[in-house]
């Protein structure tokens, strides 16, 4: 078992989210994520198109300050989830799977640390 300094919530969100504030001006705070998830998951019938397209243009926004950095290990992996997760946008965005009612997968084969989706 780990030392519970090291294993809790906060800490795993922080490092979980830490490689996506980079273009991002402030970073999101835990004690907003479950408020966040909850706007997400009550959001009106219509809304969650707005939702999918926020996601992409932030995905891209990533994206674009990924590209620019000179290649290392850990930026082509970010990197690879990023574009991964662009496309999953992308699909979601122009009605991909639009009916269906399973929730995305959460996939770390890319990264260990971050996931990309699969859309079901």
């Amino acid at each position: 078992y780990l030392d519970k300094k090291f294993d809790n919530e906060e800490l795993r969100f922080r490092q979980r989210f830490l490689p996506f504030n980079i273009s991002m001006p402030i970073p999101l705070e835990i004690s907003k994520y479950p408020s966040l998830s909850y706007i997400i998951a009550n959001a009106p019938p219509g809304q969650e198109q707005e939702l999918f397209q926020e996601s992409l243009d932030n995905f891209t926004s990533v994206k674009q300050v990924l590209d620019r950095i000179p290649p290392q290990h850990s930026v082509d992996c970010l990197s690879k989830v990023v574009k991964m997760n662009c496309v999953q946008m992308g699909l979601v965005v122009n009605g991909h799977c639009k009916d269906s009612k399973k929730a995305p997968i959460l996939d770390f084969s890319i990264c260990q640390n971050v996931p990309f989706m699969k859309v079901v």
